[in-house]
């Protein structure tokens, strides 16, 4: 079952945020009584930490953890900042303290922000939204979910697995280490930059770009 979001996301954003924490709700219920351990899968590719299911995660961290989900997240942005603190805290503590899980990636390629938002919530949910290097405010902005959705999910968890390759390793440290950055650049040294020539046939053939 498909449904679409509304003309504008701004004044629909109360019921996305109600929409995404009851997804994560049923996923996290089924993941407490799976045995199959794809049940308790959680991927998310989002623009920011203040994204919609980055929203909703937060709101069941808990029920994550009690649940043994561990997710694995990419980012195009490490900002804003609270939200940023509060998903890498989160993180951390669902990987058992350890700062450097390896559980956030990050789109630091420019290329790769034509993909599309995307959470998959075991092997029958799956949501769609728009490109992350797109104004989160524009009217008739793309939002799809879908239940009971298979042969969909499969597809996307192609598109996860190339982006995931395509993206940088950043641990808990380092991403609040990049807000800083951001703050004040001239504190920081330059890093080394990304060979991403590497990672381009990774997602040459899949089809998470949808332009």
């Amino acid at each position: 079952m498909l449904a679409k979001a509304g003309s504008d996301s701004l004044p629909n954003a109360p019921l996305e945020h109600s929409r995404h924490l009851s997804a994560m709700t049923r996923f996290v219920e089924r993941a407490r009584q799976a045995t199959d351990p794809k049940e308790r899968s959680l991927t998310l590719i989002l623009r920011s930490a203040a994204s919609g299911p980055a929203k909703a995660l937060l709101s069941l961290g808990s029920e994550i953890r009690e649940a043994g989900v561990m997710p694995k997240i990419i980012l195009a942005k490490l900002e804003p900042r609270e939200e940023l603190e509060q998903l890498a805290a989160l993180m951390t503590e669902i990987y058992g303290g350890t700062s450097d899980s390896g559980a956030i990636r990050w789109t630091k390629n420019p290329k790769l922000l034509d993909a599309h938002e995307q959470a998959i919530l075991g092997t029958t949910q799956c949501w769609s939204g728009d490109a992350m290097g797109r104004d989160p405010s524009r009217r008739n902005s793309l939002s799809l979910f879908a239940a009971d959705a298979p042969d969909m999910v499969r597809l996307a968890e192609l598109g996860f697995t190339a982006l995931w390759h395509a993206a940088e390793p950043v641990s808990e440290r380092r991403l609040i280490a990049a807000v800083a950055r951001m703050r004040e650049p001239d504190a920081f040294p330059q890093e080394d930059p990304i060979d991403f020539g590497r990672a381009e046939p990774a997602f040459a053939n899949f089809t998470f770009f949808r332009h």
